[in-house]
């Protein structure tokens, strides 16, 4: 059985987004597993602010997107059996919260 998931995320501009990538570029010279190797264009760097499998898509958003988000530390996510996902932590600010909550309002149903 296939699931769907659906996000919403921002996309990273382009000095961030060459950041992230090599990141991932390192992890692939150090023989360690990495999303690098999976250049798919649903694969790009994001931030993903709510997920879920009846999470509607929104019609707009009243505040402003954030400009700049500022990275806290690495967590790692499990999975699946063995697998897990290394990721930066996004530390939150005024604006990032704003916004989160306005699209968890617009966009009911994400995963908590």
């Amino acid at each position: 059985m296939t699931r769907i998931v659906r996000s919403i995320e921002l996309v990273l501009g382009p000095e961030s987004d060459a950041a992230v990538r090599s990141a991932w570029q390192a992890l692939i010279d150090a023989d360690l597993p990495s999303l690098g190797r999976h250049p798919s264009p649903s694969n790009a760097p994001h931030v993903t602010l709510a997920a879920g499998e009846t999470l509607p898509v929104p019609a707009g958003f009243r505040t402003s997107v954030p400009t700049s988000i500022r990275l806290g530390g690495l967590l790692l996510f499990p999975a699946g059996a063995g697998r897990s996902v290394l990721v930066r932590a996004v530390v939150l600010d005024t604006a990032l919260t704003t916004f989160h909550d306005e699209v968890h309002a617009v966009a009911p149903g994400g995963v908590e």
